[in-house]
């Protein structure tokens, strides 16, 4: 049996194609470090709630490999503007329901989710307050936000990235920023900077992932001793927000 697939309009037609090009080239085979780095963060945060009946909703879902993890936790449904791709993905993960469209256009209820999951889809959603507010909205009472994102202050600063595409948004945050955004809906719990990474200067010699793969192989618990304290730093990749929803 096979997982549900629904279809829904509102997506811009050059920007569904580019979205389902880009997870079939960069997500459905293959992860690299930022990718899984965010993941065990965020089933981390999900273990330490010692649940198996979550509802949980996962924003910019892509590819649907990520989806494969969080079923262990409950009933899980995947967003994303991507068709191809979530069609396949629906034959991958029958246990879950995959959505087409945009997240602020699709049709589900107010209140009918515990945990809200999205993996670096902020940055390319239009009007992002009205992102958490959205968020907060599907959310019930005491429901969770876990949210990765990528770090403007590095990605600016210390990092060669080429342009956006033309049929891709693209607008950054510093961690001051996402916190002042989460909070006019949510308790922020945690945030932090995760996988350390630069394209110059002092830091790409102390935060090049060659030496945490290094590390790796010593032993794992090394490699985060290791970036720990460059994470600390804000000199992650990665923003992670853990951010419980306000009572009303």
């Amino acid at each position: 049996m096979f997982g549900t697939l629904v279809c829904m309009s509102n997506i811009g037609e050059a920007e569904a194609a580019y979205w389902d090009r880009w997870n079939a080239d960069h997500r459905e085979h293959k992860r690299e470090e930022i990718s899984l780095d965010q993941a065990r963060v965020v089933l981390q945060r999900i273990e330490r709630l010692g649940r198996r009946d979550l509802r949980i909703l996962e924003v910019g879902c892509g590819a649907g490999w990520f989806v494969d993890s969080l079923v262990q936790y409950g009933s899980v449904t995947g967003v994303d503007l991507s068709p191809t791709v979530l069609e396949r993905a629906r034959h991958r993960v029958p246990e879950a329901t995959f959505i087409v469209g945009d997240l602020m256009a699709v049709d589900l209820p107010s209140g009918s989710f515990d945990i809200v999951v999205g993996l670096e889809v902020l940055s390319h959603v239009e009007d992002q307050e009205r992102f958490f507010s959205r968020v907060a909205d599907l959310l019930d009472d005491g429901g969770r936000l876990i949210l990765a994102t990528q770090n403007r202050d590095v990605l600016e600063r210390m990092s060669d990235i080429p342009p956006a595409h033309k049929d891709a948004r693209r607008r950054w945050l510093s961690a001051a920023e996402l916190r002042l955004l989460a909070e006019r809906e949510f308790a922020v719990e945690m945030l932090r900077s995760i996988t350390p990474r630069a394209d110059q200067g002092l830091r790409h010699v102390l935060a090049t992932p060659r030496i945490r793969r290094a590390l790796r192989h010593v032993h794992p618990r090394v490699a985060q001793v290791w970036a720990w304290p460059q994470e600390r730093a804000g000199w992650g990749w990665t923003l992670m927000l853990d951010a419980r929803k306000l009572e009303a």
